[in-house]
């Protein structure tokens, strides 16, 4: 059974990775996703779904989901989903999660 306990600690966790990606990025080092990706969607995203945890103001289970992890597909080229990075991954593992995550 996964916890919201759980969730926000991996949210946490995918948060931290993000943040050192998007600071790869100002540096110029290549990886997944741009600045632009990881400053305005994914982060914002993740602070939400861990303000919303902390409130205790989940959605149904049948509308939840990360629009991030979708986003990825979208974005595609700047993503490289032969070799994904740990973020790519953690961001899919998190979202499959999620759906299962109990009341």
């Amino acid at each position: 059974m996964y916890t919201k306990k759980q969730f926000k600690c991996d949210l946490e966790k995918l948060i931290s990775i993000c943040e050192k990606e998007l600071k790869n990025r100002k540096y110029g080092i290549n990886g997944d996703g741009t600045i632009q990706q990881i400053e305005n969607v994914i982060l914002p995203e993740l602070y939400d779904w861990i303000k919303k945890v902390e409130t205790n103001n989940m959605p149904p289970k049948n509308e939840r989901w990360f629009a991030c992890a979708a986003h990825v597909l979208q974005w595609g080229l700047d993503w490289n989903m032969k070799n994904p990075s740990e973020m790519m991954l953690m961001i899919g593992e998190v979202d499959t999660k999620f759906c299962n995550l109990e009341p």
